[in-house]
């Protein structure tokens, strides 16, 4: 495996200083897996004010917070803030009497210790760059095995890693997720016993592990497996036919609305926003259930659609509905009718006609009520096909309307 500089030469520093030290979790998983890591952690026996004491040099930036209680120092190469590792203790955890955090941390001065408090056995590994070019591994618990075999496993008891954190329960759907993993028995029994206990877990975390698990590329598989815990968080979803239904959407937006394409809109805006998805993805969301079974054979709908979604929308919208109907040819139809909306100089709503207010005032029509009223009659005649969406010609529609209603 490859470390970047400046991850080598912290462990090595601190290595130098008497302290053992290794990268750990993520970063080794993604790299023996040949992906490149988000971020680099280290893990070591030197104390905060060590790890402090030991970058105590122009060439780094240290900090410290609200990861100090936790053991965590974050450093940085002066030069280049984007070279970063946090830089954490070794630990034991205390008791977790709220399901999510220990309530107190002990610090100690051997990594088996700090490796076994950890989630899964594909996380619980560490490696260090040696001198000689070639890596230490500390694997205790058959992570690199695992990993060989996609097979995510708790380290440990199962039961007691996902009462100690409920919210594990989320990462390791995740995981699996993300890189196919498939979830060992007892680990599975777990997840499914102790799911209950998410309910006690901040709503915005498990909308965070949410886009995480519905963003993977084997989304499908795991969500149809785990139907039952994915309906703890979204009550009313449909993970039945989920494998086959997710593979045909590119985008967490898009997955999320096809699982819970059966749910109740008003009930599922009160769970979106629950989690902090953001208003505007909400709105997505909520937007494409409502008009789900909108008509498509007529016009005036597609105009409809297409002043309601906008181009983007619309897209999504038909992403939407080809992935519930992949062989229904009226829906595909329908799509590339309602695109063609978008070219230049064609009308679908007020906002695409030839004239605006300006013009309208300027030939007579005074502002208010009246010039709304002529400004839909103009654009329902141009969408019906009885006027042409072009200046001169809607102008000297309106000249005719005046003489009309004099």
């Amino acid at each position: 495996m490859q470390f970047p500089s400046y991850a080598a030469e912290m462990i090595g520093r601190l290595r130098e200083a008497g302290f053992s030290a290794y990268a750990v979790g993520g970063c080794v998983r993604d790299s023996l897996l040949g992906r490149e890591p988000n971020d680099w952690d280290i893990t070591t026996s030197a104390r905060p004010h060590e790890t402090e004491a030991v970058f105590l040099d122009p060439r780094y930036r240290v900090r410290t917070g609200n990861g100090l209680k936790h053991g965590t120092v974050t450093v940085s190469l002066a030069d280049d803030s984007r070279a970063v590792c946090e830089i954490t203790t070794y630990r034991a955890d205390g008791e977790y009497s709220d399901h999510r955090r220990p309530d107190a941390v002990r610090f100690v001065s051997d990594i088996r210790e700090d490796l076994s408090r950890r989630d899964f056995t594909v996380n619980a590994m560490a490696a260090a760059p040696l001198p000689d070019g070639t890596v230490e591994l500390v694997d205790l618990f058959g992570g690199q095995d695992d990993l060989a075999a996609g097979i995510l496993r708790c380290v440990g008891d199962p039961m007691c890693r996902f009462d100690e954190d409920a919210l594990r329960i989320l990462r390791g759907l995740r995981f699996a997720a993300r890189y196919g993993f498939t979830v060992e028995e007892r680990t599975a029994d777990g997840m499914r016993t102790l799911a209950p206990l998410l309910s006690q877990i901040a709503p915005e975390r498990i909308g965070t592990e949410l886009t995480g698990i519905l963003s993977g590329v084997h989304c499908g598989p795991i969500i149809q497996q785990f139907g039952d815990i994915l309906r703890r968080i979204l009550p009313g979803c449909s993970p039945e036919n989920a494998s086959e239904l997710l593979t045909r959407a590119d985008s967490w937006v898009l997955r999320t609305a096809l699982l819970c394409r059966d749910c109740a809109p008003e009930k599922l805006c009160g769970t979106l926003m629950r989690y902090a998805l953001g208003a505007s993805v909400t709105e997505r969301i909520l937007r494409m259930l409502v008009h789900r079974s909108a008509p498509l054979a007529d016009h005036r709908d597609l105009c409809r659609l297409a002043d309601t979604f906008g181009e983007e929308g619309v897209r999504e919208y038909f992403a939407f509905l080809l992935a519930l109907c992949p062989e229904d040819p009226d829906v595909a139809k329908a799509y590339a009718r309602t695109i063609r909306l978008f070219a230049p100089g064609v009308c679908y709503n007020t906002a695409t006609l030839a004239v605006d207010g300006r013009m309208l005032r300027e030939a007579g029509i005074p502002p208010g009520p009246a010039l709304g009223r002529m400004l839909r009659t103009l654009t329902d005649a141009v969408i019906e096909g009885t006027l042409p969406n072009r200046r001169e010609e809607l102008l000297a529609a309106v000249q005719v309307y005046k003489e009309e209603n004099k």
